[in-house]
C-alpha cells in the first residue's frame, strides 16, 4: 500500500467529557507508533515506505451535542495538530468543513458550551463559524511550509506547549491551557 489512513473520534463510544477530550490529543504519538508497528509486523521492510495519514478526525462521529460546537473542540483541534506535527503523520483532515445541525446529542450541563445544537462542521449555514474554524485559522499562522518543529514540553498535564522555528530563524510558541 502507498498509505494507511487513521480515523480518530476519541469520544465515539464513550460519554462525552471535556477534560477527557482535551487529554486525548496526547495519544497521537502512540497511534503513530502503533500503526508503524502493525505495518512492520504485516509487511516487514516493505512497510517502511507506507505513509501515515489522519484523514478523519473530530471529537465524536455519533450524535452531536454542544461539545462539537464549543471552544473545547477547538482546543482539541489545535492540540491534535500540535501533537501530529511531532509524529510521522503527513496529513490531518478534520471531519468536516460543513455538516449540519444536530439536536440529538449530549447537552449535559457538565459540558462547556451554549449552543442549542451540535455540528460536526467547522461552519454551520452560511456564516456561523465554530471554534474549530478559528483554531484551524490560528494553526495556519503557527506553522508554515519550510518551518521546523522543535521539541517543547510541559510537565503540567493540562498545559500543552508546541514550538516552531520559522524558515527565517524566528521561533513561534503555541501554549494551550
Amino acid at each position: 500500500p502507498d498509505f494507511l489512513v487513521d480515523h480518530v473520534y476519541p469520544e465515539y463510544t464513550d460519554s462525552e467529557s471535556d477534560p477527557l477530550l482535551l487529554q486525548s490529543a496526547a495519544s497521537w504519538p502512540a497511534n503513530a507508533a502503533d500503526l508503524r508497528q502493525q505495518l512492520t509486523d504485516y509487511l516487514g521492510s516493505a512497510g517502511t515506505n507506507v505513509e501515515l495519514v489522519a484523514d478523519e478526525n473530530n471529537s465524536n462521529s455519533g450524535q452531536q451535542g454542544k461539545q462539537s460546537t464549543s471552544l473545547v473542540n477547538g482546543l482539541y483541534y489545535a492540540d491534535s495538530l500540535g501533537q501530529l506535527m511531532k509524529t510521522e503523520f503527513n496529513a490531518f483532515v478534520w471531519w468536516d468543513l460543513r455538516n449540519g445541525t444536530d439536536t440529538s446529542g449530549n447537552f449535559d450541563s457538565t459540558l462547556y458550551g451554549w449552543r442549542a445544537y451540535g455540528d460536526l462542521g467547522m461552519i454551520n449555514g452560511l456564516n456561523t463559524r465554530h471554534p474549530t474554524f478559528y483554531a484551524a485559522k490560528l494553526m495556519s499562522l503557527f506553522a508554515q511550509p519550510g518551518d521546523t518543529v522543535l521539541d517543547a514540553t510541559s510537565d503540567y498535564l493540562l498545559l500543552s506547549a508546541y514550538a516552531i522555528r520559522g524558515a527565517n530563524g524566528s521561533v513561534r510558541l503555541l501554549v494551550l491551557n
